[in-house]
């Protein structure tokens, strides 16, 4: 493959390693189903992008070579179904993703009313010992 169409891959690999490694920091701080989700998903589009560059390059490589068989319609199903593959890995990972980050969401919120609280406490027991 020339220069140009590599880099055109530049972008999706950049992504995959995103949901990669933001899929296993989550797992290592909270193992839920949420995370397993996001490893599942984020999986299944590194081997269907993988399954898409390979079909791509071996495609690219026999037309290149004149040999213009019945190669073209088994490359074509198979990076067919590796986009599929990408886009099923995309919509669990954003699934499980939202889920993870509403979570997180509702638990700051109660960190921030429990630090409330806490500051309401303390200024209640500085006043008990100055009348004290």
């Amino acid at each position: 493959m020339d220069f140009v169409t590599g880099i055109v891959f530049l972008p999706l690999i950049l992504l995959c390693l995103a949901f990669v490694s933001g899929s296993v920091l989550a797992y290592r701080g909270e193992q839920s189903w949420k995370t397993r989700l996001m490893i599942i998903g984020s999986g299944c589009q590194s081997v269907g992008f993988v399954t898409y560059f390979a079909g791509g390059v071996l495609m690219y490589s026999m037309f290149r070579g004149g040999s213009m068989s019945n190669a073209y319609s088994i490359f074509s199903i198979v990076m067919m179904v590796a986009g599929l593959l990408i886009l099923v890995g995309m919509v669990v990972f954003a699934i499980a993703f939202v889920a993870y980050c509403a979570r997180a969401g509702a638990a700051g919120k109660r960190a921030g009313e429990l630090e409330e609280m806490l500051g309401h406490m303390q200024q209640r027991l500085a006043e008990v010992d100055r009348i004290q």
